[in-house]
């Protein structure tokens, strides 16, 4: 996942904000979300993150939890 922050340009602020990093490490807590709660897991935590991690939560989506069909 580090290496997706620092791919979407975001390690500095990783590195220098502790709420911006717990909020990003909070996108790989969701694998260990039952599966039955998984999507509102996702919807709440989406609602949740500021706009600049959205990019790292469809990444996380995309490759370890795969999509929903919505």
């Amino acid at each position: 996942m580090r290496k997706h922050v620092q791919a979407l340009g975001l390690m500095p602020e990783y590195q220098n904000d502790e709420e911006f990093s717990l909020k990003a490490r909070m996108v790989t807590a969701l694998a260990f979300v039952p599966v039955k709660r998984l999507e509102d897991a996702v919807d709440q935590l989406s609602n949740y993150l500021p706009n600049q991690l959205h990019p790292l939560l469809d990444w996380f989506e995309d490759n370890y939890l795969g999509r929903a069909n919505r």
